[in-house]
């Protein structure tokens, strides 16, 4: 439960420890300095991250121009309080809260201020103030939590690397006697108590520039060969980089060991785990200049006249640094298992640091002040993956070329790390990508005469396939095939068939209010598309019914319709799919043998103005395109739809790495048969449960035997059509496991349902049937099953039990125009009135309470005493019980508090105990129990054990 996270910048170079922090694993991000003179201003800066996908920055200051730029971008910021401004906030509370109010509350939510830096390397630069140091934090992050801000902005400090001593070898590496004791253990607990970050500033570039004579370049630069060992470990280093980060990780491990009472070492895989993000450009290297004598640290050399600072080196460094996190590549010797995200240093060169105009200092930037890069790099990830759907002999051919002309093919041969799974598509994946890296990514070097394409997410197995899902008016889109889904992200379906909604950039704001980053609309209308520009919230559009047959019919219009309604907001508005048609085969049947063009012709529109990869596109088909889907295992595609759309559909989804939307409706399948269809069983909550008789799965959930219904209906298909020769999900491209995201469900919180059209497979139903499903009650429970199974990861099926998903909830608003009449129930399926006020309690923020393990075992047995005696469900935690193991008394303890704190619906004092608890926003984990997030707190399973459905 102590999960801690390593912060780590290089060059000016933070290197944070995460005390239980949830750390975004391969998030990527700069430091954006401002000491020059011919820097663009701010907007022209927020335009630039932008541009290049930058989602994360670090500034030196609070300044306001730079925080308002920032507003509404989505970008995550982090700030400084200025070592001038250090003994003030030491020694008066009031003058830290009136910092935080005018520096951070001001701007936040607007601006995503997540982090404030307390000085910067104090003990270097200022240690004087050494001693008000850790006293400053506590007052900072005081008033974060009297301004309810402590949970969502983190206190920390950066530290300089001399901090350390006998860093060499790594293992030997100590915190420096004169501040481990005095500083180092208060901050420790500080940080431990408040689930924030240690920032160590190790230099690599400067390293090698002080001892050119002993450290090789190439070791400086991440790629020594021989490597550097440890004698007392026994591990060999390959990277300075790596050293330096195992040297923190080894200072802290004896510290905390010494002073925190862990009793396993800092990282080994229970409580005390350490992650790794860098946050300041581990991430330095300067491109040109000399390399002056700087401020000489205590311990350090004066630097050499070698000359390491060229745009050669700094290209290497910093790209070895991007592809490293992005690729998720990022563990060290010590740490092989380490995740980690980073700031590289610096956004800018900047013509005032350093000391005159040839000084290396002034030209650490990745750009230029006039926005040219200074050497290519991309912040994007890449891979190049097989297309399946090629054939067999074309992927044979290619795999050898690819072998033959510089990739490495080792590891797919017999024995080799990745034979497994041994299958064509799998092993020409791995060749074709080691030749695409191997060629820098280079265009043109990921085709191979049509035999690959370019994925923006790290294969998993060199294969991946999704599933998304739309439930109620409402999706299911199986996402197939490396098509990237960021499962636990939920977003909301935007509809306006109403005269009484907000303005578009009112219904923003209410989105980023809270925290809401996806949002699905049913056209294209351009004023809501602007008015989420800038915002980093995606969108999936839609292209009407209506335009269909001409999308179909002509290329040009469909060019002409993706370059007006996509290409004219991308990359501004984050635009990430593309639904062609709404339900076609149910409401206008007449279009069907026009869909697949019609989609073709969208997706060669998006090629042809290179978007793509970025932009996905689908079609949302209604549940009533499958056929005996009760028991979910009997499911099938209709028979006038399989060979004739099914099929080129899901080559054409295969071949485009995007995704088929399903809309099952487990509102409406309960209203249409309330007399068999338990309402628990509709709200996902059914314990008998409802058994599947082919496969012995037993369903607890509606949407999990649709969702199930779903997956072997794509079995089925594929089987037939040769597309996959193994059941879809089973681990490898042709063996995956797909995962599932739902872009549309519901349920609504009033009205009577009435008969509305007939739907093929339907019963009409009965107004006035003395039954009531749509109640608040029940909208509330239904859509915070959604929610909360979603963002707890506790999102597979049945018969998918690893399946990853995401969410749109339907709907956004009550509107009031659709339906027919008031009191019609298709109204009222809004999460918000109008006003934009609650419809009921929800929350998208999933929120765990934790033990704080610093308290010591004492005021944690009697914490945990507490929490067990007044409501906490500990049986659990009982010898026998699933999370007995792991049995340490803050693994119990967090279990309990969690119990307690569930329990009493997370209200504000539920987790404290005294100090002994605090609040965590990522699922914690012991051993392999997983704290829950509401979803188990009543008892109910949150998913089935397998279920049945309709």
């Amino acid at each position: 439960m102590a999960r801690t996270s390593l912060l780590i910048v290089y060059l000016g170079t933070t290197l944070p420890l995460l005390f239980f922090s949830p750390s975004e694993a391969r998030g990527l991000g700069v430091t954006y300095g401002r000491v020059g003179n011919d820097l663009p201003d701010p907007a022209s800066v927020v335009k630039l991250l932008k541009e290049n996908g930058i989602t994360m920055v670090r500034i030196y200051d609070t300044n306001s121009t730079v925080l308002k730029a920032l507003a509404n971008t989505g970008i995550k910021v982090l700030v400084m309080l200025d070592n001038d401004d250090l003994a003030a906030a030491a020694t008066s509370p009031l003058y830290a809260l009136r910092w935080v109010r005018c520096n951070v509350a001001a701007y936040y939510p607007a601006t995503l201020i997540d982090g404030v830096a307390v000085g910067n390397e104090v003990f270097m630069w200022r240690p004087d103030l050494t001693q008000q140091l850790v006293p400053a934090m506590i007052n900072v992050q005081l008033a974060l939590a009297n301004l309810g801000l402590a949970d969502a902005v983190k206190v920390s400090t950066p530290v300089a690397f001399t901090a350390l001593k006998d860093t060499f070898p790594p293992s030997s590496a100590r915190f420096r006697d004169d501040i481990a004791q005095s500083v180092m253990k208060p901050m420790f607990e500080f940080l431990w108590r408040t689930g924030s970050y240690l920032s160590m500033n190790p230099y690599p570039f400067f390293a090698y520039a002080e001892d050119p004579q002993n450290i090789p370049l190439n070791y400086a630069l991440g790629n020594y060969k021989p490597g550097v060992l440890d004698k007392n470990t026994g591990l060999v280093y390959h990277s300075l980089l790596d050293a330096m980060m195992d040297a923190t990780y080894y200072a802290i491990e004896n510290l905390t060991e010494q002073y925190l009472n862990i009793r396993h070492p800092i990282g080994s895989g229970a409580n005390q785990y350490v992650t790794t993000t860098w946050t300041e450009g581990v991430g330095g290297w300067s491109s040109r200049g000399v390399v002056k004598q700087r401020k000489p640290p205590k311990g350090g050399r004066n630097l050499c006249q070698c000359q390491p600072a060229t745009v050669a080196n700094a290209k290497a460094y910093n790209n070895y640094v991007i592809n490293r996190v992005l690729s998720g590549n990022t563990g060290t010797p010590h740490r092989p298992d380490a995740d980690i995200d980073t700031y590289i240093f610096a956004l800018f060169n900047e013509n005032e640091k350093g000391d005159g105009p040839d000084d290396a200092e002034r030209y650490f930037g990745l750009f230029y002040p006039n926005g040219t890069k200074v050497y290519d790099f991309d912040f994007h990830p890449s891979w190049c993956v097989a297309d399946a759907a090629v054939e067999e002999a074309l992927l044979q051919g290619a795999l050898d070329y690819a072998c033959s002309h510089g990739a490495d093919c080792g590891a797919i041969q017999p024995g080799g790390e990745c034979f497994e799974p041994n299958t064509r598509v799998a092993h020409a994946s791995y060749a074709f990508n080691s030749y695409y890296q191997h060629n820098h990514r280079a265009p043109g070097t990921c085709d191979f005469d049509g035999a690959a394409y370019v994925v923006y997410q790290a294969p998993r197995s060199m294969a991946l396939t999704r599933l998304l899902v739309v439930l109620l008016g409402t999706t299911l889109p199986v996402l197939f095939f490396f098509s990237p889904a960021e499962a636990g992200e939920v977003g909301v379906s935007y509809g306006r068939v109403a005269n009484d909604l907000p303005d578009p950039a009112s219904v923003v704001k209410l989105l980023q209010r809270h925290g809401i980053t996806m949002v699905r609309l049913y056209d294209a209308n351009s004023t809501v598309l602007k008015a989420l520009a800038n915002t980093g919230i995606k969108v999936t559009v839609m292209l009407d019914n209506d335009d269909l047959a001409a999308a179909a019919a002509s290329r040009l219009h469909a060019l002409r319709w993706a370059r007006r309604n996509v290409a004219a907001h991308s990359p501004a508005t984050l635009i990430n799919g593309v639904e062609v048609g709404n339900e076609v085969f149910e409401w206008r049947p007449e279009l069907t043998p026009q869909l697949v063009p019609a989609m073709i012709n969208v997706q060669l529109a998006l090629a042809k103005l290179g978007l793509a990869d970025a932009v996905k596109v689908s079609t949302p088909i209604a549940f009533t395109a499958l056929k005996d889907t009760f028991p979910p295992s009997a499911a099938r595609f209709r028979d006038d739809i399989a060979q004739s759309v099914m099929k080129p559909m899901l080559q054409f989804l295969q071949r485009t790495g995007s995704y088929l939307s399903m809309n099952p409706y487990p509102f409406f399948a309960y209203a249409e048969d309330p007399q068999n269809i338990k309402l628990e069983y509709a709200l996902g909550h059914y314990k008998p449960g409802v058994l599947d008789w082919n496969t012995g799965l037993v369903y607890h959930s509606l949407l999990d035997a649709m969702m199930d219904a779903t997956y072997y209906a794509m079995e089925n298909l594929t089987e037939h059509l040769n597309i996959i020769r193994q059941p879809m999900g089973s681990g490898s491209l042709n063996n995956g496991r797909p995962g599932a995201r739902w872009s549309e469900t519901g349920w609504s919180k009033r009205g009577i349902i009435r008969p509305g059209r007939p739907r093929k497979g339907r019963r009409n139903l009965e107004a006035g049937a003395g039954f009531q499903p749509a109640t608040v009650a029940n909208a509330k429970a239904y859509n915070n099953h959604v929610i909360d199974r979603v963002v707890s990861g506790n999102t597979g099926t049945p018969h998918r039990p690893d399946a990853d998903m995401d969410v749109y909830i339907f709907a956004l608003f009550d509107e009031n125009e659709k339906g027919d009449g008031p009191d019609d129930a298709e109204r009222y399926f809004g999460l918000f009135y109008p006003n934009e006020t609650k419809g009921y309690d929800f929350d998208f923020h999933p929120s765990w309470c934790v033990a704080n393990a610093a308290v010591g075992e004492d005021r944690l047995q009697k914490a945990l005493d507490y929490a067990c005696g007044n409501g906490a469900d500990c049986g659990a935690i009982q010898p026998g019980g699933k999370c007995f193991e792991p049995n340490t008394r803050v693994a119990h303890a967090s279990y309990a508090f969690n119990s307690f704190y569930q329990r009493n619906h997370r209200a504000p004092g539920t987790c404290d105990f005294g100090g002994a608890a605090y609040v965590v926003h990522q699922a914690p984990k012991y051993g392999n129990c997983v704290l829950p997030w509401k979803a188990l707190i009543d008892g109910r399973p949150a998913k089935s054990e397998g279920y049945a459905a309709m």
